[in-house]
């Protein structure tokens, strides 16, 4: 973190590589032409590796590289204008929120914790964010993360910034469309069209009239189809 947490030793977290090893291996990956998805949670680590990305990019320009932060929890606003202007993607875990988010509070402060993993303000500013589960460091169950954010609730009930919150329409489209445009496969899968992968979830209610509520605790996923076939069928 660029501030320390609210503990009295000065504690700014793990900074995993320093400066020079993270920006020769990005410079490494990204010359031999692979998009890359790299962790970044605290504002000083993610500070550190959009400093690599356009190093990067200014090097070797690729407008649509779409380079990822996976993670991405703390940026602060300017951090999001150099993604924004770079073509540089948050790919955030919005059940983070929802498991840790009063752990979050309890080390940083509210005024810290509460705005972090800002969907709303990275899906009005065009990325297109995607979402998922870490797993597993955070369970596979998507609902957590659905509840999440549509409410940015925590598992106690702690509201997040509730000016974060998003649609459910938006939310489904986070796990869809979204994750497949942050893999570069918006042509192969990501929406029900003709000539996309036919990857189908089917749940046990409408989740676009089901309360946020019924989706965390009474909702269920009752068959998968993988490309076109039945890999799962939960009667």
């Amino acid at each position: 973190m660029r501030a320390p947490y609210l503990s009295d030793d000065g504690e700014t977290g793990v900074q995993i590589l320093q400066d020079n090893q993270l920006r020769d291996l990005v410079l490494r990956y990204h010359g031999m032409g692979y998009q890359l998805a790299c962790h970044a949670i605290g504002d000083a680590a993610i500070g550190q590796l959009i400093d690599a990305y356009e190093a990067a990019l200014a090097e070797t320009p690729d407008p649509d590289r779409r380079h990822r932060i996976e993670h991405c929890g703390f940026a602060s606003d300017e951090d999001n204008r150099r993604m924004k202007e770079a073509g540089i993607y948050p790919v955030p875990q919005q059940v983070f929120l929802y498991d840790f988010g009063d752990s979050y509070i309890s080390v940083l402060g509210e005024e810290r914790a509460k705005p972090s993993y800002p969907l709303k303000t990275w899906q009005d500013m065009g990325f297109r964010p995607a979402t998922g589960s870490d797993a597993p460091v955070c369970k596979p169950d998507p609902w957590p993360n659905i509840y999440n954010m549509i409410t940015r609730k925590t598992w106690k009930g702690t509201v997040m910034d509730e000016t974060q919150c998003v649609t459910i329409e938006d939310a489904l489209r986070a796990y869809t469309e979204h994750s497949a445009f942050t893999q570069k496969a918006e042509h192969v899968k990501g929406r029900l069209i003709p000539g996309q992968l036919a990857d189908i979830a089917v749940f046990s209610r409408n989740m676009l009239t089901a309360t946020p509520e019924e989706i965390l605790n009474d909702t269920q996923c009752t068959m998968t189809i993988l490309g076109g076939e039945i890999v799962h069928e939960r009667a």
